[in-house]
């Protein structure tokens, strides 16, 4: 083919030579799709055999390595000394009292987390209950105000009793509401049972009356005073008269 190629190139003149080039190479990629099958069938083989070889050398190389490493652990083996027993129990008691000192240290640190949380608690605890007693004694500011007034502007020698003694009454009215207010906002409610019945939890039972016709046994016939709640639990039973059981 090398010979072909000088041969054309020499007699083309220069004016012809490059188009006539370019057919020639046209004719040469014919002719290298054109190869034998056998010779590209020998070319596959020689490359499978390559990958083959070189298969073959990784594999060697592994277990190499391998036999290498197996080799380095036994004289590893080796080198350590064999304990006596003794010297092999001394180890298990180092090694034993080192699991204790760290699960001594461990059980301190946590006694130390817990009693932390127990002071923070009680630290948040205090304070919600200073504040709500300050909230509460502020309340009460008021109602206490407003009794001083009455008290300090009182005439007992008034000329006109009767107004004096309407002024004092709306003054004492307009008291109680302030002090109903300061009551509210703590959620203590007034607990007036008369005519219910007898609940142990909420009354406190003063005296029994008498059965008399139209009366309910075992229910509260008077109230002498008001029993109060805060938040749902009793904050004060109620002092109460019940009425007796019918008679046979």
């Amino acid at each position: 083919r090398t010979l072909l190629r000088t041969a054309f190139s020499r007699s083309l003149v220069p004016s012809a030579r490059l188009s006539q080039t370019r057919q020639f190479r046209s004719s040469l990629f014919m002719l290298d799709k054109t190869e034998d099958p056998e010779n590209t069938q020998n070319e596959k083989q020689t490359e499978d055999q390559t990958d083959n070889r070189a298969d073959q050398e990784k594999n060697q190389e592994t277990n190499e390595a391998k036999q290498q490493k197996d080799q380095e652990t036994k004289e590893a083996k080796k080198e350590e000394p064999k304990l006596t027993p003794e010297e092999e129990l001394q180890a298990n008691i180092k090694a034993t009292e080192k699991a204790v000192a760290e699960a001594k240290q461990q059980y301190v640190l946590s006694i130390a987390d817990v009693e932390n949380a127990r002071k923070q608690t009680k630290h948040k605890v205090e304070l919600t209950k200073e504040r709500e007693i300050n909230h509460f004694a502020s309340t009460l500011l008021n109602f206490n105000d407003n009794l001083q007034s009455l008290v300090d502007t009182a005439n007992p020698e008034h000329p006109e009793p009767a107004k004096e003694l309407k002024r004092l009454y709306d003054g004492v009215k307009t008291t109680k509401e302030h002090l109903e207010k300061a009551f509210s906002a703590q959620d203590i409610v007034e607990d007036n049972p008369e005519g219910k019945p007898f609940d142990p939890r909420h009354h406190n039972a003063m005296f029994q009356i008498p059965y008399f016709e139209g009366a309910t046994p075992n229910h509260v016939g008077q109230v002498i005073n008001s029993g109060y709640t805060i938040k749902s639990r009793v904050l004060r039973t109620a002092n109460v008269g019940v009425f007796g059981a019918k008679p046979q």
